[in-house]
């Protein structure tokens, strides 16, 4: 079973699990989403490729 997670953002938006990691990287909460995307994932958290690559992208956390 699954527990979606989301939360309406400061601009009343709303934003999923891998969203909130992002605004945190933004706020300087974290230094680095990827290590917390693998975590995800060893919990059963599914994401696909593609999305990972995307949001790395945007973190800033690509080669």
């Amino acid at each position: 079973m699954t527990h979606p997670v989301a939360v309406i953002s400061d601009t009343g938006r709303l934003t999923g699990t891998v969203g909130v990691l992002l605004v945190a990287k933004e706020r300087g909460l974290l230094d680095r989403i990827g290590p917390e995307l693998e975590r995800l994932q060893t919990f059963g958290f599914r994401l696909a490729a593609p999305v990972v690559r995307a949001v790395l992208e945007r973190a800033g956390e690509t080669d």
